[in-house]
């Protein structure tokens, strides 16, 4: 078994997401990462959003707290605290902070695309 702590996890603030620009605040902490899946916690300022682009993986996630809208494969969806999300691999996505939120979210393969 392998612990971590949130409190040492590296930090990024991101400006780019598989070379596509990022607006706003958007930070993401690596809580865990293994040869098979990287666990982050993401959080978005109110207006921040990612342009559409599309992962060499698979996400999954679930909001924590505040609102997005996610649009994925061209499917718009509002989410907000429990609800959850999958990007499938190759599938272009994009999201927007309707509020400060943040989300826990599953890459595998652990892929870092900032």
């Amino acid at each position: 078994m392998t612990a971590w702590t949130s409190s040492t996890a590296e930090v990024h603030e991101l400006h780019q997401l598989e070379g596509t620009e990022v607006t706003g605040t958007v930070r993401v902490k690596v809580l865990a990462r293994t040869p098979h899946q990287l666990v982050l916690e993401v959080v978005m300022e109110q207006g921040a959003r990612s342009a559409p682009h599309a992962h060499p993986c698979d996400s999954a996630g679930v909001v924590i707290e505040g609102r997005a809208r996610a649009v994925v494969g061209g499917e718009v969806v509002e989410v907000g605290p429990g609800d959850g999300f999958h990007h499938p691999q190759g599938v272009e996505h994009h999201v927007e902070a309707l509020s400060r939120c943040r989300f826990i979210e599953i890459k595998a393969p652990p892929v870092e695309p900032w």
